[in-house]
């Protein structure tokens, strides 16, 4: 029990009952859980709720979306209302604090405003000219003022980073940019004005996030000239926190595919484990292995329609592919450094092919399966023990039984001991029989040593019909089969073919509205049939 171990009443409106009295404690953990404006309220009670209060307020998550709530938190951060002398606490000195040292984690979806205009002659945003001073501009120049105080600071988030920025002037990145207590930073739709935030950040992070989407229609790399790409490659922009990074998520964050940074000056960040990226470019995979070489987690999508990749002229064809690739393993074999420890990637089979990666990786999970013919290449050094198959629209509907045995049949496969593959089914694979397919994985697999199998099947979007599922409307193909697919005698033959099968399941979901699932446990094979 703490000192402030006393009790305060809440009385009803109307004061017709005696009312609840509850320990001042139990009050401020109360306040800890309430949203801003019912813990605000709370902590005017009484002078201990008053001084304490605003530690348990302040340890959530503050979320500004608009420059009233911006007012009313600057207000709360430096209160003016000094509370009358009362004779809860021992002594008379008066109760203005300035909290800005409370502060743990601060959350802007704020936006551009239109009180100021950016001049049109500079390019960077070092001068602006505002119409008026508005209440606005008072409330972001006072937030200017009022970072440097927030020494607690270890979580940041800001959407719509760039209008921010661009619509404020250059003063609001500078004093994000001076903010030393960060550990979390996550940034979306970010611009130049973001990249000069992070170069000249002062915090080490721990965590970082970053968006470079820009405007909708014009993502921040579409505008810069690719010859700068590499000079704006994560492990530079972020060489502030090469000693903390630890977990790096970016999204349409564009690498040079062939230019890397100097290696020689290039930092290392030796605590870095998970490393997340979306809709970046043809992967250069020895760039990441040098700034990254303690890595156990590594998702990569190039953000690139994996069956397009094959299929379509704006996209690398298969010989664009395949020189990635050999371009990657190469520089792997050439500089012998790998990635030692990492236990687990995903991407698409073709991203997975183009990384080229020459290291053995437990877990691998295949986003997007879009083609067979890749992924055994794609193995090869790999030799998961668990592997993860999302076969996609398009990804299996062309499959040849051939192609999917040549896939699984490789070296790169001898070591899978578990095998989770969910397969999606569309409109276009309404011709399509799926057991075909699933009966050539048996012969696939009859190398290994696989002790778990598990097949989901989802056929929602086989039916076409709009809104609830028409019952009554003649089956498909693909939903016939489906219908019809014997998963006891399926499971039978998997138990004959693979001595080793311990745990086994096949499951077809939304087929109609009905789904099924059959399992094999300890030896039995069991179904709950149509449900």
């Amino acid at each position: 029990m703490t000192d402030h171990a006393q009790s305060t009443s809440l009385l009803p409106p109307n004061n017709s009952t005696e009312g609840v009295r509850l320990n001042l404690d139990v009050l401020l953990h109360i306040i800890e859980f309430c949203k801003p404006p019912e813990g605000c309220a709370l902590i005017q009670t009484c002078r201990v709720l008053y001084a304490e209060g605003p530690k348990y307020l302040l340890k959530q998550a503050i979320r500004i979306e608009n420059w009233i709530a911006l007012q009313r938190f600057l207000s709360f951060l430096e209160p003016k209302v000094q509370m009358p002398t009362q004779s809860e606490l021992p002594g008379d000195s008066p109760l203005q604090h300035r909290r800005h040292h409370l502060v743990r984690s601060l959350k802007f979806n704020m936006g551009p405003y239109s009180t100021v205009v950016i001049l049109e002659n500079d390019p960077i945003g070092l001068q602006y000219a505002a119409e008026s001073m508005t209440e606005q501009q008072v409330a972001l120049r006072a937030l200017v003022a009022a970072l440097p105080c927030m020494t607690a600071l270890s979580s940041l988030t800001i959407w719509s980073s760039e209008a921010f920025f661009c619509s404020h002037g250059p003063n609001l990145v500078a004093a994000f940019a001076a903010l030393t207590s960060l550990h979390t930073l996550e940034v979306y739709y970010g611009g130049r004005r973001t990249v000069r935030m992070l170069r000249e950040l002062q915090s080490s992070l721990v965590h970082a996030c970053v968006d470079f989407n820009g405007s909708p229609n014009t993502p921040f790399f579409n505008e810069l000239p690719l010859e700068d790409w590499p000079a704006h490659h994560p492990a530079l922009i972020l060489a502030h926190s090469a000693d903390t990074l630890e977990r790096l998520q970016c999204r349409r964050w564009r690498t040079h595919p062939r230019i890397t940074p100097n290696p020689n000056t290039t930092p290392v960040y030796p605590r870095m484990r998970e490393l997340s990226i979306d809709y970046g470019t043809l992967p250069v995979t020895i760039a990441y292995i040098r700034a990254y070489p303690n890595l156990t987690s590594f998702r990569f999508n190039s953000g690139q329609p994996p069956h397009e990749l094959l299929v379509y002229p704006d996209f690398p064809q298969p010989e664009a592919c395949r020189e990635q690739c050999e371009a990657n393993i190469a520089a792997q074999l050439r500089e012998e450094p790998t990635w030692e420890r990492l236990e687990w990637v995903s991407a698409s089979s073709v991203d997975l092919y183009m990384l080229g990666l020459t290291c053995r990786v437990p877990h691998v999970t295949v986003q997007q399966l879009a083609s067979f013919t890749v992924l055994a290449p794609a193995l090869e050094h790999l030799r998961p023990t668990r592997m993860d198959m999302e076969w996609g629209p398009l990804g299996f509907a062309e499959a040849a039984v051939e192609d999917v045995h040549a896939a699984l049949s490789g070296p790169g496969a001898s070591q899978l001991k578990s095998l989770n593959i969910r397969l999606e089914l569309y409109k276009a694979q309404r011709n399509l029989d799926i057991g075909t397919l699933l009966y050539a994985l048996i012969p696939s697999l009859c190398h290994t040593t696989l002790e778990e199998l598990r097949v989901r099947i989802w056929a929602a979007y086989l039916d076409t019909s709009k809104g609830t599922p028409r019952k009554g409307k003649a089956l498909c193909t693909a939903e016939r089969a489906l219908n019809t697919f014997d998963a006891e005698a399926y499971l039978h033959q998997c138990t004959s073919a693979l001595s080793s099968l311990r745990e086994a399941e096949v499951s077809i979901e939304a087929l109609r509205g009905k789904k099924r699932k059959t399992q094999l446990v300890e030896g039995q094979i069991l179904s709950d049939g149509w449900t």
